[in-house]
Parts: C-alpha cells; sequence; structure tokens
C-alpha cells in the first residue's frame, strides 16, 4: 500500500495511509450497493454534463449535479486537459484567475485546470498549452514566476481569497489544502520549488516522493533495471503509470522513473525492450502507429526528428515512426497524421519533399522508387509523383531526382523513357492532346524541343 508524504492524509482525514472512501469503488456493483444509493442506469445518464458519468462520481465520491468535478467542465467536448478554456466562460486559461471555474483561485487550487492531475505532477498545471517549465506564469496568476520567490528560501505570503495577506498553498497541510497564516505551521516549502511538497506518492515509504526516487518500490532494484517499477503487480510493458508518481505515461516526461528524460532515454517504457524494437515506445497505451508523439519525449511526431525515439534519427531509420511498417510500405511514414501525399515532409527527416532526394525515406533514391512520395500511387499513375506539392504539369523536377525534366531521360520516374512513354510529363493528360507534353513551361508549338530529351 502506497504511503503519503509527512504531512499529507487520505480521503477520510487519518494521516499516513490509504485511498480515502473511493478504494473499493473499482467493482462493479450492483442496485442499492454504495451505502444504500440505487445505482440502476446511472452508469448512462451525466445529469451535469460534465463527461463523467453519475455512476462513476458517486463512486468517486463526487456530486453527479455539480458540473465543476468532471473531465469536461463545460461540456463542449473537449476534455479539460486540452480545453484552452476549461470552464468555458469565455477568458482562456492563461489569464482565468479561477480556470475550471470552481470557486477557488487558482493559487488555492490543488488542480487549477481540472484536468485530474494535481498541480505538483501536472506539466501543464494552468493548462494553456505551454509546458511549465517554459512558462513564466504556470499558475495564471498574472504574476511572473520568478516575481513570487524573495530569494530567501521561505515561503512568501500571498493574496488571499479575501485580500488578506496568507502563505501559498504549498505550505498548507494537505488535509483541507487550506493556507496557513502562520509560518510555524508551514511545512517543507523551499522555494522556487515549493509545489514538490504537495501530497505525492511515496510507494515504498522512504521519505521520497516516487518522482523523485530511484528504487520506486524499495525493492533494491533500481527503476533502470526492474521491471516492476512501482510494485503493483503490473509489468512496466502494460502499466499506464510506470513509476506510479500519479502522472500517466503519457503526459510523464520520465514515464518509466529511471531519472533519464524519455527524450534520451533508449528504453523509455522501461519494458526491458528497446524503443526501436517496441510497439509502445512510451507504455501509454497507444501503439505506435497511432500515437501522435511516438516517444512521450514532449514532441508531437511532425516536429520530431527522432520520432521512435531509437538509435536511429528520421533520416536514417528504415521505420521512422516505429510502427513496424518500412517506410516504403507505410502510408504515413512519420506518423503525424498526415498521409504522405499530402505531407509537405513525408519521412519526417526535417528536408522539405521539394528539396529531399529519398522522398519517403525508404533508401530508395527518387530517381530509382517507382512511388517517390510513399503515397501508394506508382509514379505513372500520381499526379505530384514527388509530393512537393506542385502538380507534374507544372514542376520543373516531377520526380524530385537530380535531373530537371528538360534532361532527364525519364521525366515522371515510370520507368517508361520520355520517348515510348504515351504520358511523359505524368500529368494525365496523353502526349497527342497536351499542348505541352514535357511539361516545361513552352507550349508545344514554341517549344524547340516539345517532346523532351
Amino acid at each position: 500500500l502506497a504511503l503519503l508524504l509527512p504531512g499529507c492524509t487520505n480521503n477520510n482525514g487519518a494521516a499516513g495511509f490509504g485511498r480515502g472512501p473511493s478504494a473499493d469503488a473499482s467493482s462493479e456493483g450492483s442496485a442499492g450497493s454504495d451505502a444504500g444509493i440505487d445505482l440502476t442506469g446511472l452508469g448512462s445518464l451525466d445529469s451535469d454534463n460534465d463527461g463523467k458519468s453519475d455512476l462513476d462520481e458517486i463512486r468517486d465520491g463526487g456530486d453527479p449535479n455539480n458540473p465543476f468535478d468532471g473531465p469536461d467542465i463545460d461540456g463542449d467536448g473537449l476534455l479539460n486537459g486540452v480545453d484552452p478554456d476549461v470552464d468555458g466562460d469565455g477568458i482562456l486559461n492563461a489569464y482565468d484567475p479561477d480556470i475550471d471555474g470552481d470557486g477557488k483561485l487558482n493559487r488555492f487550487d490543488i488542480d487549477r485546470d481540472g484536468d485530474g492531475l494535481n498541480n505538483a505532477v501536472d506539466p501543464d498545471s494552468d493548462g494553456d498549452g505551454i509546458l511549465n517549465f517554459l512558462d513564466n506564469d504556470d499558475d495564471a496568476d498574472q504574476q511572473d514566476d520568478a516575481s513570487n520567490d524573495d530569494g530567501t528560501g521561505e515561503c512568501d505570503t500571498e493574496v488571499g481569497q479575501n485580500g488578506e495577506e496568507v502563505l501559498p498553498l504549498q505550505c498548507g497541510p494537505c488535509a483541507d489544502h487550506n493556507p496557513r497564516p502562520l509560518p510555524a505551521e508551514c511545512f517543507d516549502c523551499v522555494e522556487p520549488t515549493s509545489e514538490s511538497t504537495l501530497c505525492l506518492v511515496d510507494t515504498d515509504g522512504d521519505g521520497k516522493a516516487n518522482i523523485i526516487d530511484s528504487d520506486i518500490d524499495g525493492d533494491g532494484v533500481p527503476n533502470s533495471r526492474d521491471s516492476d517499477n512501482d510494485g503493483d503487480g503490473v509489468f512496466n510493458g502494460g502499466d499506464l503509470d510506470i513509476d506510479g508518481d500519479g502522472n500517466p505515461n503519457a503526459t510523464d516526461l520520465d514515464a518509466d522513473g529511471d531519472g533519464i528524460p524519455n527524450l534520451l532515454d533508449n528504453d523509455v517504457d522501461g519494458d526491458g525492450v528497446p524503443n526501436g524494437l517496441d510497439n509502445d515506445v512510451d507504455g501509454d497505451g497507444l501503439p505506435n502507429g497511432i500515437d501522435f508523439d511516438v516517444d512521450g519525449d514532449g514532441l508531437l511526431n511532425k516536429i520530431d526528428l527522432n520520432v521512435d525515439g531509437d538509435e536511429f534519427i528520421n533520416r536514417d531509420d528504415p521505420d521512422v515512426d516505429g510502427d513496424g511498417l518500412l517506410n516504403g510500405n507505410d502510408n504515413d511514414i512519420d506518423g503525424d497524421g498526415v498521409a504522405n501525399g499530402n505531407d509537405d515532409d513525408a519521412d519526417g527527416d526535417g528536408v522539405k519533399n521539394k528539396d529531399d532526394g529519398d522522398v519517403d525515406g525508404d533508401g530508395i533514391h527518387n530517381g530509382l522508387d517507382d512511388d517517390v512520395d510513399g503515397d501508394g500511387l506508382d509514379n505513372g499513375e500520381d499526379p505530384d509523383i514527388d509530393g512537393d506539392g506542385l502538380l507534374n504539369g507544372v514542376d520543373p523536377n516531377m520526380n524530385g531526382d537530380l535531373e530537371d525534366n528538360d534532361v532527364d531521360p525519364d521525366m515522371d520516374g515510370d520507368g517508361v523513357d520520355n520517348q515510348d512513354d504515351d504520358d511523359m510529363d505524368g500529368d494525365g493528360i496523353p502526349n497527342d492532346v497536351d499542348p505541352d507534353m514535357d511539361g516545361d513551361g513552352i507550349a508545344n508549338p514554341n517549344d524547340n524541343d516539345p517532346d523532351g530529351p
């Protein structure tokens, strides 16, 4: 059973152990099994339209008629964690003094943006789309975070709900999350990282929160070599919170808690399978082929030059997105959700298709590749052979090889030499009715060499 750090309590108010009244709510009960409440049909109801069923709210100790305690507070279809205006009041989260609209000012709210992650473990605690370590106002109080630290190492006072001077939330006992007016009641508050002392999980009870513990479950095996880091009986490869820190792998920048950020970790989820061979690199439950951040490094695949976090950067990787399909057979090579035929950098190597000698990253140079842009259409049937956004008829180098059309003996790269090709420029118009058969921009009557090289 996990321990809480000193000063923390469970939901019953007792110090140290347990999870409170919702601990036994995981099993499906019959009508009347929860304190005499008839639960029949509540699983399909969401009375307050907050994205959480009445049944789940009752079992989790929530209020099925309170729209401010669910995963979609304003009912707009966007979960709180990705909603730029969580409470739907027209004020963007970054400027809203009460982001989730629960009546608590952000500085006194342990989960400002209502996404289910306590601020201390939430990589974007104010839900403004800017990660905390890049955000100079991560509590959306309209004050630069640096100005909240006077450099003394002790807790600075802040303005309270009613304008009074109080100590910040981090200095209050976790039992009620209220600020305390006396410095003597302030515990473990060291600026500027005081939020790290909120009620964090400490699985092995050694006084170190899981997020900073090199042996989370205290079994003597360091996290970097442990097949079940948090000792919950679920092997790392199948555990959606590998290090048991309360931050799911999907948003945890060090998913396995080994002290190596996902960005630099060759086994992100600590399952013993190197990233390049792992079908769910970051252990977030999404197979690589449908995961927009395959390696969980915080960089979307679209801008990540090593999508699957293996030893090969995209340019040199035969399977860029680690989905098990080699680039030449993958209709979304870089796993960014944009099909190759519509992607201006199909292989995600940072080189735009128009300048890329191997557009689809299959190891075959464009001039020798029968499907240059990897869109599934053979060059002879593809209206934009090299996927550069220019249709063949107006593209001076339609197959993206080293030779422009006017000197290329097979300008459309279909394997048929121009003189034997009935549609030499691959524009879909047969040569005998094409006003510019070689696609050089000069009409046939004015072209000294209308049928190309």
